[in-house]
């Protein structure tokens, strides 16, 4: 599974279930599944975060243009 599969998944619940495998490899995915539903339920909760991030996305790439 990807993180933006994960993304998209998470948009539609709040957390998503990883299921347990005891592949090696799967660790850093599944680490990495978790980081991303905490990351998207801290966005949700902070509002000073969500500005922050369309700053970011909208006002920085103007400010490059400009320069």
């Amino acid at each position: 599974m990807s993180t933006i599969k994960i993304i998209v998944a998470s948009n539609k619940r709040k957390f998503i279930k990883v299921i347990p495998n005891l592949n090696i490899k799967d660790i850093s995915e599944k680490i990495r599944i978790i980081d991303v539903i905490h990351f998207k339920i801290f966005i949700e909760s902070s509002p000073l975060v969500i500005n922050f991030i369309l700053y970011i996305n909208i006002a920085f790439p103007i400010i490059i243009k400009f320069i």
